[in-house]
């Protein structure tokens, strides 16, 4: 770690897998998100740095890096000062960078889990690459922090509150899983067979995949996505939970 840990704390059983997972599959792109997007008009350099860099001081998770090595339970470690890795490029093939970022992955033991890319195009265009680790950002998370970003770059001083994620760890560590067993149990009483798939060791030949479009009406669409915020879960959650 090349910071000072400013706060030391479990990690979540999510993360704990998405740790696991991402060490045994060490050098590939596995849990590797990343956006790209196009910067039109006059970027100030320094004040769209500057904006990230409140990022990183206001949220916790952006200066966070893993230890498991020698430990009886993984632990996230959030560093005191962690420096915005933003990087000004001159690129001719920006989808080869934007791959390269992808399978550079990181140490998960070092801070921050996230790189900044921003391709010199012209004197008024970028191309802004931004690559992270998805362990420390979600599908909820990333929209607050670009929110919050061209917020900052635009002038504004004055944000909410911001909830330590460390709230969010003790609250989950104090869940009961008995309570969270009775519930599943009774939300699945009735099914007793897993679904089938055919492509077994028995039936070694793979099935024949399609792709289909369903065009849902505006209003059905509002009614399932008010649904997920009630329910508190990302859009995708809730297809695959009725895939599932």
């Amino acid at each position: 770690m090349t910071t000072r840990a400013k706060e030391v704390y479990p990690v979540t059983p999510m993360q704990e897998a998405m740790l696991f997972e991402s060490v045994a599959a060490t050098g590939t792109d596995v849990y590797i998100q990343q956006l790209s997007c196009r910067l039109a008009g006059e970027l100030r350099l320094a004040d769209f740095e500057r904006a990230w860099q409140t990022l990183f001081d206001r949220h916790a998770v952006l200066r966070t890096a893993f230890a498991w090595r020698d430990l009886p339970q993984p632990l996230q470690v959030v560093g005191d000062q962690v420096r915005v890795p933003l990087e000004v490029v001159d690129a001719t093939n920006v989808a080869a960078l934007r791959e390269r970022e992808r399978l550079d992955g990181f140490d998960l033991g070092r801070a921050p889990l996230m790189r900044l890319k921003l391709v010199r195009l012209s004197e008024n265009e970028h191309q802004l690459i931004w690559t992270w680790h998805h362990i420390i950002l979600d599908a909820w998370s990333v929209p607050i922090v670009m929110e919050e970003l061209f917020a900052i770059y635009g002038g504004q001083t004055e944000l909410p509150p911001v909830r330590p994620y460390r709230d969010f760890v003790a609250w989950q560590r104090s869940r009961s899983l008995g309570e969270a067993e009775t519930f599943w149990r009774a939300e699945l009483a009735g099914f007793h067979e897993p679904t089938p798939i055919r492509w077994t060791a028995q039936n070694p030949e793979p099935p024949d995949y399609g792709l289909d479009y369903v065009q849902v009406p505006d209003a059905e669409m509002e009614a399932l996505r008010d649904a997920a915020r009630r329910s508190r879960l990302t859009f995708n959650t809730l297809v695959q939970g009725a895939w599932a």
